[in-house]
């Protein structure tokens, strides 16, 4: 039998030999020869192209009791991302969809483009694309992505942008297959973090809405079908180990709801279409980050799941969260040793909404106007005042989304109603309906009652 100091010294050679070392527990004397390398995801979902403030608040917790803090705004939403960007030089932003389509009037009159070119300044990196972003159809979604005036929609493009350059970060579409089996737009991208041996690889698997085929026009996504979520990133990933992915993210456009108020990290009472997709995922994926259900959300799905300790995330909706997550990697191990997230409210101004008053408030930061990202609203919303200041009606008082406890909506009936009067008729319609969650906004009067 050979003594004990030669068999360690061929553990040691074996070791040296060894790309990865992903299955191996790390032991002290490994992790204590190089300190871990921190990465920072910065990630956002469902921002809908608004730029201009929405007029919505976040509750905030404070030791004094329940907080509003009015949230929003695409030139603060950019000086929060730049603050978390500074705290960390390896970084990265990414959406996990609907950035654009089911916009306000200001970013849809010119097709989403100045939302893209928001994004751009912001230095968005990836995009998994969300449902409503086929709302136009494929050809103008790849018009968004590459950029040029040729025009797929109602509207015309490049009015003013004569040579719109498209996004300057890219779209991710894993599970948007084409009849040939290509995808429509990348289906993973891999990032480095760091230089040298210890550099980390980061890979982000983005997924559509498997159910986008249902909710949008079937023109538009001729020839491309969706796939199942889970099962399409669970394929992906030896790929992306092969070529030396240490820590794997899907960005998925499928998410949930808790009863944790903000700033809670937790998963209390969740449910949603999010959780076969996560049950169904490999346990070797590191961070889900989500959206759709316009929810926020910070939960380890390990204790929801034990075999599945997923960091689960979602930053709401329009731009009034950011979600600031931070990882650690060792970088002898290859191994994701901490991950930690929270989601930072994006305060930058009050507003009179139809409920009432909502003002700055010391419960969180205050982040100033980006004052690129205010001229290019500012150009836009020029632009745009011949449709925004045209008085259409007349009414006795603001038109509201809020709920009353049986579920009515004065502005959901308002919709409702106004569809039934354009389509009734001869063999027209005899009942209408209107969905709560395409309620994007309430109808507030000048003093004239306009």
């Amino acid at each position: 039998m050979r003594a004990q100091t030669s068999i360690g010294l061929i553990l040691l050679a074996l070791a040296a030999c060894t790309p990865r070392t992903q299955d191996r527990p790390a032991s002290p004397a490994q992790t204590s020869a190089a300190p871990p390398v921190a990465i920072r995801i910065v990630a956002f979902n469902d921002f809908h192209g608004n730029l201009p403030p929405p007029r919505q608040y976040i509750t905030a917790q404070t030791p004094t009791g329940p907080v509003k803090v009015p949230a929003g705004g695409g030139a603060y939403f950019a000086s929060a991302i730049a603050k978390l960007k500074a705290e960390n030089p390896l970084n990265i932003v990414v959406s996990a969809g609907d950035m654009t389509g089911a916009s306000p009037l200001m970013s849809s009159l010119f097709l989403d483009e100045p939302t893209i070119e928001a994004m751009n300044l912001i230095g968005v990196d990836l995009n998994a694309a969300g449902n409503h972003e086929f709302d136009r159809g494929q050809d103008e979604l790849k018009r968004l992505q590459t950029g040029g005036c040729a025009k797929f929609a109602a509207r015309e493009p490049c009015q003013l942008s004569p040579k719109f350059p498209g996004a300057s970060f890219q779209y991710l579409a894993a599970n948007s297959v084409r009849q040939d089996g290509s995808t429509l737009f990348p289906p993973y991208a891999i990032r480095t973090f760091g230089e040298g041996k210890g550099a980390i690889k980061v890979g982000f698997i983005g997924t559509t809405l498997k159910g986008t085929a249902e909710i949008v026009s079937a023109a538009g996504i001729a020839g491309i079908h969706f796939a199942d979520e889970a099962k399409t990133a669970n394929a992906l990933i030896p790929e992306l180990r092969a070529k030396g992915a240490d820590v794997i993210v899907v960005l998925v456009h499928e998410g949930g709801r808790v009863t944790a108020p903000h700033g809670a990290p937790s998963c209390a009472g969740l449910e949603g279409d999010i959780l076969p997709v996560l049950d169904a995922l490999d346990p070797a994926v590191d961070i889900v980050i989500s959206g759709h259900t316009h929810r926020e959300y910070v939960c380890d799905f390990g204790t929801v799941n034990p075999a599945k300790p997923f960091l689960l995330t979602s930053a709401g909706q329009y731009g009034t969260l950011v979600t600031s997550i931070d990882i650690a990697v060792d970088p002898l191990t290859r191994k994701l040793v901490s991950k930690h997230a929270e989601n930072v409210i994006v305060q930058g101004e009050a507003y009179d909404g139809g409920t009432g008053r909502v003002d700055l408030t010391n419960a969180a930061p205050v982040y100033p106007a980006d004052p690129r990202i205010k001229a290019l609203i500012d150009r836009y919303s020029a632009a745009s005042a011949t449709f925004t200041q045209r008085v259409v009606g007349h009414a006795t008082g603001a038109i509201l989304r809020a709920s009353t406890p049986s579920g009515e909506q004065a502005a959901g009936n308002l919709i409702a109603d106004a569809q039934l009067a354009a389509l009734r008729g001869p063999g027209g319609a005899q009942l209408a309906f209107m969905n709560q969650g395409g309620v994007r906004a309430d109808i507030l009067t000048e003093p004239d009652g306009s």
